[in-house]
């Protein structure tokens, strides 16, 4: 009897390559989850800040169209009464609980709370700190995110 070619089975390479692409997802994943802890926040944190800052300012705009009187005071103040605790019981504001500390502050995505200016009643400033958490007063250069820029 002739030699007949042999027929290579690939099903047994196939499963070993699959095996290997599975742990190699996986051991990314899990690397990955500690260097966003390391960063501080995840990539999209800066945009995250800067929509939490501008809602704050259209919640404030709102605020006005309903009083008819500007809202100012701290942090904690100004959330809570953004979030409902107003005399209509009307959320001007919706942040994901997770961003409020336990002293009633906004906080944005790297846990400092938002910075509120009220000097001029009709264009209030808020702003984050940003990644280092310093709080350079919205500074062109900083990396503050602001509410007006």
């Amino acid at each position: 009897m002739a030699d007949q070619p042999k027929i290579y089975d690939f099903r047994g390479v196939l499963t070993v390559l699959g095996a290997m692409g599975a742990i190699s997802l996986a051991l990314g994943v899990i690397l990955l989850i500690p260097a966003f802890r390391l960063l501080g926040a995840p990539p999209h944190a800066n945009a995250e800040a800067w929509q939490g800052a501008r809602h704050t300012v259209e919640g404030l705009q709102h605020y006005f169209e309903e009083y008819h009187t500007h809202l100012a005071g701290d942090n904690a103040y100004v959330t809570g009464i953004l979030m409902g605790n107003n005399p209509h019981k009307i959320a001007f504001i919706v942040p994901s609980t997770k961003l409020i500390n336990n002293r009633g502050e906004y906080t944005d995505p790297w846990g400092t709370p938002y910075q509120f200016d009220f000097s001029d009643p009709e264009h209030p400033r808020i702003w984050s700190c940003g990644r280092d958490r310093h709080d350079d007063h919205g500074a062109t250069g900083s990396d503050d995110i602001t509410s007006w820029r």
